[in-house]
C-alpha cells in the first residue's frame, strides 16, 4: 500500500520541521506564539497523513475482506 509507504516521509517531514522551530525558538523567543502556532499546524497536517493511512486500511479491508499483512512503517517517535 502506497500511502502506507509514503506516511513515513509525512512522518519525518514533521519532525525534521518540529525541530528546526524549536531550534528557531531559541534563538528567538519573541517569535515564540506565532512558532508555537507553526508547530501546531505542522502536526495537525502530520495527523491528516495519519488519517489518510487509516482511511487506505479500512478501504483496503473493504475491497479485499482482510487487513493488510504489514504493519504501517512509522517515523521516530522521540524528539
Amino acid at each position: 500500500m502506497n500511502i502506507w509507504e509514503s506516511d513515513i516521509d509525512t512522518d519525518r517531514l514533521y519532525l525534521s520541521i518540529f525541530k528546526e522551530i524549536v531550534s528557531y525558538m531559541s534563538d528567538n523567543p519573541d517569535d515564540a506564539k506565532m512558532l508555537t502556532h507553526m508547530i501546531f499546524i505542522s502536526k495537525n497536517l502530520e495527523r491528516v497523513g495519519d488519517y489518510t493511512t487509516s482511511i487506505a486500511k479500512q478501504t483496503y479491508f473493504l475491497s479485499e475482506g482482510e487487513y493488510p499483512d504489514t504493519k504501517r512503517p512509522k517515523a521516530m517517535t522521540t524528539y
